[in-house]
């Protein structure tokens, strides 16, 4: 079925046949191809796999050879009138099993309930017209005795009626209709798949065509929504609008919604929207809970911004796919959150666009994008495999068996394995690898899980360790199975340790070995203001809201890790830093240093920093909050970090003409004049100036400020556009005026004038 299950996290649990220690051997079993573009998803059933194309064929093959079984044709969309508008499609839906049954949208508008094993149709219900622009793009649910589609258009020209229909399969012919747009109306279309909570008998769906006077609860017109309707009476219980401004030209929600409950208890819904946000709405009210910015906002997903990738939820983190995010320059990506902390834990750069949901099993995160399927690490984000393809994916991967299967675009349909995987009772566990962290005068370390599995059956097991200070909750069990792992710390001096648990499976088989690291760190450091500074001058006492800071001392942290990521974490390697009791995010954290940006939240005067490590704190700091504190980043200790004006750096060997612009980079700008997220870039597309009036001088003498603000896809970064004054060829200091405060000196490098 469509995302895996009613809920839609796309979480195959008992997929652990291959995982992060064969998956180098993946590698092709068998190809087909069909002639016609695949944007279905396969579903898997019975040693079968089922799928459309967009030639309106419909076909059963069978899963282990690869051999067609059989195959029909349901019907194709006709084209538009207007030939700028999206041709005519066949199957885009994806199919759902039911005993022998198979039920799929087909290209003409209508549901077709197919024999599982010869194809033949045992029943059609034609829900719109194709001649009207009507398109069946959902994929079929059941729930119950009851079939869920949506209604949408073939593209937004023309638009349809949009509706969602609920299908009695006892009386398929009887089908209730529950139209999001009143009779006479367009809009509203349902191009996503329906998501169901049936303890709570609610159906959850998301619809288009929000823009202009397309969103009135009152009148019922339900355009670029996330509904919760009754799953007998279709009857809307709650609703969210996606935020439209007046100039949205083609706003949608542009996934379908997941259900989750995090491990703080909290029941989320989850979609993704066209202008790259993802929104969490607390169930079943519809109530914001969190947004999150996953990519650039667009019209058209498929050139690389917003998202149309559904979430995924594995039991504790939320995946998802997206295009090209803020501050990066890769075309689509993928992000790891944590739904109770609702930060990020790493983001990952994709070749392509991931327009498809990826797919998840322990350990492993399958991602289609517009340049093949990648595989990455779960707790990392690292890659870990390609398919080395350059054909592009509109569809998830399916894992069943051992085995991965995948479409293209150009109709390829393709089964991945590791060989003799089917011939082995394997034992994995997940994750592969523990990290501890403990720091003198905190809690000792909370004790973590991993999973236990075997590729087929029940399978016991014992467990052993290496090391005094290690061990397992249960020293013997039965896969599948969740086993606590415990570190002791006490009377371990400071510093770094290794261990590995060992799982012997009872059958003779090889034994998988858990690799565990503790880190203990001795007490936190006692800190004064002199320790806190801005992270270019180095110097303290005043910081900026926005700006970048550094602390300075020993015994900060048990390890060194730098960010790559944006937005940063407010947490890295155990340590948070608070503000006021705001946290701060880090991009570097390491036994003497911290990095981190100053919350554009903190109010200015005077306020409180802590820094916590492992649940143990360091006395209070106190600082100042001014509006602006300014310094310049230093490249030797004296050479301000600027560029010219054809972009080079600017240096004794390469100066700027006299008259040219430099940018100089700094940082402490405080407030600029467009919204700014802590922790994420500055915008590329719209400016952040500084709200304090600026100034500069090039060796004493006034310089023309162009620009003054935030580095368009930086976090923190201040950027300071000015014009050299009519200065002989040298060096010449460049100081910047921010309101009331004064910069250190940067040493530009200056030529003749142009």
């Amino acid at each position: 079925m469509y995302l895996g299950d009613l809920a839609h996290t796309s979480y195959a649990p008992d997929q652990t046949r291959i995982n992060a220690t064969n998956l180098p051997l993946l590698a092709q079993r068998w190809k087909i191809n069909v002639g016609a573009t695949i944007s279905s998803g396969i579903t898997v059933a019975n040693k079968m796999l089922f799928f459309g194309d967009w030639n309106g064929n419909f076909y059963a093959v069978d899963a282990a050879r690869g051999r067609i079984l059989w195959s029909v044709f349901l019907g194709k969309a006709p084209d538009p009138e207007d030939s700028t508008c999206q041709p005519g499609i066949g199957v885009s839906s994806q199919p759902v099993v039911v005993g022998t049954t198979v039920y799929v949208g087909g290209g003409d508008s209508a549901v077709y309930a197919l024999n599982r094993d010869t194809g033949e149709i045992r029943w059609r219900l034609p829900l719109a017209d194709p001649q009207s622009g009507a398109m069946l793009w959902a994929s079929a649910v059941v729930s119950g005795n009851s079939l869920y589609m949506g209604i949408a258009s073939l593209g937004d020209c023309p638009l349809v009626q949009g509706g969602l229909a609920r299908i009695g399969l006892d009386d398929p012919t009887h089908p209730l209709v529950r139209y999001l747009v009143p009779a006479g109306f367009v809009g509203a279309s349902v191009w996503s798949t329906p998501a169901v909570d049936e303890q709570a008998g609610l159906v959850y769906v998301t619809t288009g065509n929000g823009a202009g006077d397309a969103q009135d609860a009152e009148a019922g017109i339900w355009g670029s929504a996330l509904l919760a309707l009754d799953a007998t009476t279709l009857e809307i219980k709650a609703h969210f609008f996606l935020p439209v401004s007046a100039d949205d030209a083609d706003v949608d929600f542009g996934s379908s919604p997941t259900l989750f409950q995090a491990a703080d208890g909290q029941q989320y819904v989850a979609a993704n929207g066209k202008d790259g946000v993802m929104y969490v709405l607390h169930r079943p009210d519809l109530s914001p809970a969190w947004t999150f910015k996953l990519a650039v906002d667009c019209i058209n997903p498929a050139l690389g911004c917003g998202s149309i990738s559904t979430p995924a939820f594995d039991g504790q983190t939320v995946y998802s796919g997206a295009g090209q995010p803020d501050s990066a320059v890769s075309p689509g990506s993928v992000y790891a959150l944590d739904p109770v902390t609702r930060n990020p834990l790493w983001m990952y750069q994709a070749r392509g666009v991931v327009l498809a949901p990826v797919t998840l099993t322990p350990g492993l995160v399958f991602v289609p994008s517009t340049k093949g399927l990648a595989v990455l690490d779960a707790a990392s984000g690292t890659e870990l495999w390609t398919d080395g393809r350059t054909s592009g994916m509109f569809s998830q991967a399916a894992v069943a068996n051992g085995t991965v299967y995948t479409t293209y675009f150009n109709g390829d349909v393709v089964a991945w394995g590791i060989p003799g995987i089917d011939l082995q009772n394997a034992m994995a566990a997940t994750p592969r690898t523990l990290t501890f962290r403990y720091t003198s005068g905190g809690p000792p370390p909370d004790a973590q899980s991993i999973n236990i599995y075997a590729s087929s059956g029940a399978l016991g097991f014992t467990a052993a360790s290496d090391s005094s200070w290690l061990s397992a909750g249960a020293q013997s069990g039965t896969a599948p199975a969740a086993v606590k792992i415990q570190a002791a710390v006490g009377g371990l001096a400071p510093g770094s340790y290794t261990g590995t648990l060992t799982f012997t499976p009872s059958d003779g088989g090889s034994p998988v070995a858990v690799r565990v690291s503790l880190l203990v760190n001795g007490p936190l450091p006692s800190l004064a203001a002199v320790n806190v500074a801005n992270a270019a001058s180095f110097a303290s006492g005043a910081l900026a809201p926005g700006s970048l800071f550094s602390i300075i001392a020993n015994n900060l942290a048990g390890e060194t890790i730098a960010v790559r990521r944006i937005p940063w974490p407010t947490s890295l390697a155990g340590v948070t830093v608070k503000i006021n009791g705001i946290p701060a995010p880090l991009v570097y954290v390491s036994p003497t240093q911290i990095n981190a940006q100053v919350p554009f939240e903190v109010a200015l005067g005077a306020a409180s920093l802590v820094v916590e490590s492992n649940g143990a704190s360091a006395a209070p700091v106190a600082l100042t909050m001014v509006p602006a504190a300014p310094g310049i980043f230093l490249l030797d200790g004296t050479r301000a970090a600027a560029t010219n004006q054809d972009f080079t750096v600017n240096g004794a060997g390469n100066p700027a003409a006299a008259g040219s612009v430099v940018s100089v980079y700094f940082t402490g700008q405080g407030q600029v004049d467009v919204p700014m997220t802590t922790g994420a870039a500055s915008p590329i597309d719209t400016l952040g100036n500084t709200l304090a009036p600026t100034a500069a001088t090039i060796g004493g003498q006034p310089a023309t400020v162009i620009f003054c603000g935030l580095a368009p896809g930086q976090v923190g970064l201040g950027q300071i556009n000015v014009q050299i004054p009519d200065l002989p060829p040298g060096d010449y200091p460049v100081v910047l005026h921010i309101g009331d405060a004064i910069s250190n000196p940067g040493v530009i490098s200056v030529a003749r004038s142009l």
